[in-house]
């Protein structure tokens, strides 16, 4: 009877373990996928340590991901465009021109990444048709593209992965925002 005992309340603890560990995961992968990443090599970061920005969608944080990685793109080609033009005196001003250009766009893309901010602020706070549709239309858009890529990466097996990869999140999203739509 004992024996009996010790083995159930073994399984229940083993239970217990399994759906702790699996709510710790859902978790921290749930508050990954909602969070805005940034990984600042050059330049200044958009997001202070202290401020984390977190949404309820994971569109929001995936635009506002790829607004900061681009811009960081830029803020790199900057500085090596610079470097470069300081060592070879010969196409400075050629080189000139093109670190205006990309300075150009890293303005817009830091505008775009405030504008962004606050819209997804606003959804967060009070999701508006006019924000559902604006949003859901993004994401179909992007659902679009990812459904092409599968379909244009016959043959090339890290290309089919990826693809792949970014259609199921890509539908993902799309659903997600359908749902709170």
């Amino acid at each position: 009877m004992t024996k009996q005992k010790n083995s159930f309340n073994l399984k229940i603890a083993v239970v217990v373990a399994i759906l702790i560990f699996s709510a710790l995961i859902y978790f921290s992968i749930n508050y990954t996928i909602h969070s805005v990443h940034e990984n600042s090599l050059v330049g200044t970061p958009f997001i202070s340590p202290d401020q984390a920005l977190e949404y309820q969608t994971e569109f929001c944080a995936n635009k506002l991901t790829e607004l900061v990685h681009e811009a960081h793109f830029f803020e790199k080609d900057i500085s090596v465009g610079k470097e470069f033009s300081e060592k070879d005196n010969l196409i400075q001003g050629e080189e000139s021109e093109v670190i205006f250009i990309e300075q150009r766009e890293l303005e817009k893309v830091k505008e775009e990444f405030e504008s962004y901010r606050l819209l997804c602020d606003e959804f967060d706070e009070q999701p508006t048709e006019e924000l559902c549709k604006q949003f859901l239309s993004e994401s179909n858009a992007d659902l679009e593209i990812s459904q092409q890529n599968v379909e244009s990466s016959k043959g090339i097996l890290s290309w089919i992965a990826t693809s792949h990869k970014d259609l199921r999140r890509s539908k993902r999203i799309y659903n997600e925002l359908n749902e709170m739509c």
